[in-house]
């Protein structure tokens, strides 16, 4: 784990996902702590109210955006600088705690005063563009299901072996629709980005 905010009614985690398996992984750690909850609490029922949402992270520089994003998100909402449950603070004190801070430091050239100025010099602007872009990217299991029923194809792999123009115009469909990138195109059909990004500029003349 990368980085994560504890909020009242919600929590963001980064998470590097090894074994893809985070549908596991997120059910088991929501079945525990809500069992922790209701024992602690004396209550009964549910305790979240919805499935948690995951976003692939593919670019470097977005990376760090979602990590300030998550970091500012208790002082974005009204909350002190102060608000313990933020990795923030583990990065700062350079204390153990729950992430794995080198992979993100790496980032920063392992300066904590590069982590901290990226940090402070943000606007709200920029964080709601990194909010906005987590909402609309869509899984790639959104994707890929959207992708079959364009296709009229339930293997999507098969699309490597199209004819030259039929691929053109199916993966022309792929690239239209909304929240879906280039690179998570191309994983799913195990292509090389670069024959995507040919395909999105010849649409473009």
């Amino acid at each position: 784990m990368y980085a994560y905010a504890l909020m009242p009614n919600h929590a963001h985690f980064i998470i590097h996902d090894t074994t893809e398996n985070l549908s596991t992984t997120m059910q088991s750690l929501n079945i525990s702590y809500s069992y922790y909850f209701n024992q602690k609490y004396e209550r009964v029922g549910h305790l979240f109210e919805n499935r948690f949402k995951s976003k692939n992270i593919e670019e470097e520089s977005y990376l760090k955006n979602v990590v300030r994003y998550i970091h500012k998100n208790p002082e974005n909402a009204g909350m002190s600088k102060k608000y313990p449950w933020v990795s923030y603070h583990e990065y700062i004190q350079n204390k153990e705690g729950l992430i794995d801070k080198d992979f993100i430091m790496n980032l920063f050239d392992d300066n904590i005063s590069n982590f901290k100025i990226f940090h402070d010099n943000y606007s709200k602007n920029q964080d709601l563009g990194s909010h906005y872009e987590m909402i609309n990217k869509i899984e790639d299991e959104e994707a890929i299901q959207c992708m079959k029923e364009i296709a009229k194809e339930e293997n999507l792999i098969r699309i490597q072996n199209y004819d030259k123009d039929k691929k053109y115009e199916i993966i022309k469909k792929f690239i239209q629709i909304e929240g879906i990138k280039k690179i998570q195109i191309a994983r799913i059909l195990g292509l090389n980005k670069k024959t995507i990004e040919r395909i999105e500029k010849k649409m473009s003349l």
